[in-house]
């Protein structure tokens, strides 16, 4: 009935913390500063706001996160910052029973930040544009008509980074793993007690 009633398709907004994994180290830290680690990770939280359409079992989703990492190790510290806003699209393609996997695409407006302050004095480079990436996912969502749903997303950015000396690099491509997110459709909410009613 509420498929018939085309009332499934909402708008929606999520809000959760999610972290950064980094998948290289700064090409300068191997040669020149090995006693910085290897450890390279970040929490910080996540917006999205999009629009869930029910016939094609697609959702389009805006998501803003900012990302901050510091390091420091004897004299050197190294700060790596990064701004994204993205708009990410992505597909249901099964449901085993309130689990709802999904996979889709990710295009992100880049904002990034190196700086590192050493014994030398201090750098600072920056980059900004768009980079494409790749998201999966999924929901646990026990019946299509609840209006709150939990979600997981993880999300891959290769070959993100800023030239810094011509040959070298600071690599800040990275997967991103989203906890748990809080997921709300308002719109959903007030169709469905309207069918309920009618």
């Amino acid at each position: 009935m509420l498929r018939r009633n085309k009332k499934l398709s909402s708008w929606f907004f999520g809000i959760a913390p999610s972290s950064a994994f980094y998948l290289r180290e700064p090409s300068n830290n191997a040669a020149t500063y090995d006693f910085m680690g290897k450890g390279l990770n970040s929490i910080f939280p996540e917006l999205g706001i999009g629009y869930y359409y029910e016939p094609l079992r697609v959702h389009s989703v805006i998501t803003s996160r900012y990302v901050v990492l510091n390091k420091k190790a004897f004299d050197v510290h190294q700060r790596f910052e990064r701004l994204a806003i993205g708009f990410e699209s992505f597909w249901y393609f099964a449901n085993y029973h309130g689990f709802v996997p999904y996979a889709g695409l990710n295009y992100s407006y880049e904002k990034l930040r190196f700086k590192e302050t050493d014994y030398l004095g201090k750098k600072d480079f920056t980059y900004e544009g768009f980079k494409p990436g790749i998201v999966i996912g999924w929901d646990i969502m026990v019946e299509k008509f609840q209006h709150i749903t939990l979600r997981t997303n993880i999300r891959y950015f290769p070959n993100m980074g800023i030239d810094i000396d011509g040959s070298k690099k600071v690599w800040l491509d990275q997967i991103e793993f989203n906890f748990i997110e809080f997921v709300y459709y308002p719109g959903r909410k007030k169709k469905v007690e309207s069918v309920w009613y009618e």
